[in-house]
């Protein structure tokens, strides 16, 4: 069993579930360790491994008592496990990291330092890495230093302009709820933290890379067979999130055609594109590739796109041609994609 938690609220409680995480444990332990500075707690959930994940983690915790261990007795998914530990969670805050990635040290802490009472959430950048130990690409925040209502960044998350990660936010614990993220097997993240967007008052962004998404073959978000339903889903979770906002605190969506036109381009590179080009990159099956150019062309149907182009040339090329020649679509991309990967690996062998 773990140590009882000291009676002392904790700052920050951090998130995260696990499920076989097999040779990447012991390194996930060793910076969690790290974490547990005065003020941070840890709920760690086994997600019914069935390999002695969960056994270990009781071992590990034992004298620690800021670490909570949490064992579901059947794999539940990453959604219930993060509500799980949610309702158990006592700090004023909640960071959710994954096991299998890497952050800067000290990050809770540097993001408690941008957490003043007006503000419900702080976040930072984000890469995404092949390589754990060298800087990649950046997928989430921005560059400079801002604050913005949460329908404000709701319209931001809508535009592209930040992403719908968990692992680059720091929440209030008040704004989450008791069940913050829909059971799908993925983007309950995006899912969930759309409400909480929408309903916060201040969003606090500091310009600062503090976490590391690292590639991982075999991820759910690099699955053969991409959950299309799952996607879907989360979409429609952001549009309600949207319509839930009264014009006066998101002016962006109040005029009728403004709103027309930027949830169109949400819908063209947050549903569309991702319903084409994941089943595509991932080299699916051809029937779950056809599959998703239908749902794409289906999404599409009544839409204008001309304001698609403004925004970005590649998005909107794609976006006809799923309209016009969608079995084109279905057989190029995963050519286009094993070329292009080709060239990476070439690349990095020399």
């Amino acid at each position: 069993m773990s140590a009882q938690p000291t009676d002392s609220v904790p700052d920050v409680t951090v998130v995260a579930a696990l499920f076989r995480p097999g040779r990447l444990l012991d390194g996930f332990l060793g910076r969690a360790a790290a974490l547990l500075t005065a003020g941070v707690e840890l709920v760690l959930v086994d997600d019914g491994s069935g390999d002695g994940t969960a056994e270990r983690l009781r071992r590990w915790a034992v004298d620690r008592p800021d670490v909570q261990v949490l064992e579901n007795a059947t794999n539940s998914g990453v959604a219930a496990s993060r509500n799980r530990a949610v309702r158990l969670a006592r700090g004023t805050w909640v960071w959710f990291v994954d096991h299998d990635d890497r952050w800067e040290p000290g990050a809770p802490t540097r993001l408690l330092d941008a957490a003043t009472d007006d503000v419900d959430l702080v976040v930072c950048r984000a890469d995404f890495r092949t390589d754990p130990l060298r800087p990649g690409r950046i997928v989430d925040g921005v560059p400079v230093p801002r604050v913005a209502t949460g329908p404000e960044a709701l319209v931001m998350l809508l535009e592209g302009t930040i992403d719908g990660f968990l692992w680059s936010k720091l929440v209030r614990r008040s704004v989450l709820g008791d069940a913050p993220f829909p059971h799908l097997p993925s983007q309950s993240d995006v899912a969930g933290l759309a409400p909480v967007l929408a309903a916060a008052r201040r969003v606090r962004f500091v310009p600062d890379v503090l976490y590391h998404w690292v590639h991982r073959p075999g991820s759910v978000s690099r699955s053969r067979t991409p959950a299309l339903d799952a996607l879907e889903a989360a979409h429609a979770a952001v549009v309600a999130a949207a319509d839930s906002m009264a014009p006066v605190d998101a002016p962006a969506l109040a005029d009728p055609a403004r709103r027309e036109e930027l949830l169109t381009w949400f819908t063209c590179w947050f549903r569309c594109r991702a319903l084409v080009v994941t089943p595509g990159r991932q080299h699916a099956p051809w029937s779950v590739r056809r599959a998703g150019v239908r749902r794409a062309r289906r999404a599409l149907h009544g839409r204008r796109l001309g304001g698609v182009h403004l925004r970005s040339t590649s998005v909107w090329l794609l976006m006809w041609a799923v309209r016009v020649a969608p079995l084109l679509v279905v057989g190029v991309l995963p050519l286009l994609f094993a070329v292009h990967d080709a060239r990476v690996a070439g690349r990095s062998r020399g």
